[in-house]
């Protein structure tokens, strides 16, 4: 039977050893985001990227790195969303979610402070409020 992928996302990905090859990332069935949700619940991106591509388990470790980073932030692109959609419909998911959600809500509050840190620094949220209507 042929069918037609559904907001798949081609991409050329390249290997350790120099290699390239275009694969598609494919946005994935029910039962598959169940998978999808066990695996970024568990902080386990190589399955995930490799569920996503259709391929063995093993077969991101043969990437370079730059291909399997651009391959986790399109998997999850294309699928967080459609997993996140679950958490309301079935709590098993919503638990197995949560403490990946916190994390990555620390991650970015982590990252921001990084990243404040090679900026110039902005005023605090109140020196900056004292000239809001203070008629000044």
């Amino acid at each position: 039977m042929n069918q037609t992928l559904i907001n798949a996302s081609p991409i050329e990905v390249i290997y350790k050893d120099g290699t390239k090859e275009a694969i598609t990332l494919r946005e994935l069935t029910i039962r598959q985001l169940y998978k999808f949700t066990e695996y970024f619940g568990s902080s386990n991106s190589p399955a995930l990227v490799a569920l996503c591509a259709g391929k063995e388990d093993d077969w991101p470790d043969t990437l370079a790195d730059d291909s399997y980073a651009a391959l986790v932030k399109e998997a999850i692109r294309l699928n967080f969303p459609r997993a996140a959609n679950l958490v309301a419909a079935d709590i098993t998911v919503a638990a197995r979610l949560a403490p990946a959600i916190r994390e990555l809500a620390a991650a970015e509050t982590l990252l921001a402070g990084e990243h404040s840190k090679t900026r110039s620094p902005a005023p605090a949220a109140s020196e900056s409020a004292e000239g809001i209507g203070s008629g000044s």
